[in-house]
């Protein structure tokens, strides 16, 4: 938790001495925009735990609109895709979150994870906003392979998830019944 000033106050890290995080970047959007909503950010450095996390921040505030200070959970990409470790992923399949600005929270393809790739403008994106809730066939916006893509958006977040598996795949799995 940090006060209004950007001093940390409470963590789960054990850190030596005073630490102002009021020059971070998501510090500053909350400062900006001065809602009360769940932000969530593209990965970014992280400065106590080495890096690149995700972070899902939220402005304390009182009744009256008082900034009390702010809440801020720092996640891996890794760690917001584990939901995925179970299963049997073929090279070219793939699992994306995505934060509506059209930046990767955490991407898995195969079995190779990443974040933080820019999809503004790509066909992805222009599905999402087209469909929030839907399915196409097209090119992956990173690779190019043909995949058949489902993509749902998180109610009261701002962050999709699409999934795809290639057309290749797809039909080699009926060929081979």
């Amino acid at each position: 938790a940090v006060n209004p000033a950007g001093d940390l106050v409470a963590t789960t890290l054990k850190l030596a001495g005073r630490t102002n995080v009021s020059r971070h970047p998501v510090f500053q959007d909350h400062l900006r925009n001065g809602s009360a909503a769940l932000e969530i950010s593209r990965p970014l450095p992280s400065a106590f735990i080495g890096g690149q996390h995700v972070h899902a921040s939220r402005r304390i505030t009182e009744n009256s609109g008082r900034t009390l200070g702010f809440v801020d959970l720092q996640m891996s990409p890794r760690q917001l895709l584990n939901f995925t470790e179970q299963a049997n992923f073929k090279p070219t399949d793939l699992v994306s979150g995505i934060i509506l600005e059209g930046i990767t929270l955490g991407r898995r393809e195969g079995e190779r994870v990443s974040s933080g790739e820019d999809l503004r403008g790509r066909l992805v994106m222009q599905m999402q906003r087209r469909s929030p809730n839907g399915t196409y066939l097209g090119p992956s916006s990173l690779d190019g392979h043909v995949r058949y893509f489902s993509h749902r958006r998180l109610k009261d977040f701002p962050i999709f998830v699409t999934a795809g598996v290639s057309r290749r795949t797809f039909f080699e799995h009926f060929a081979n019944k």
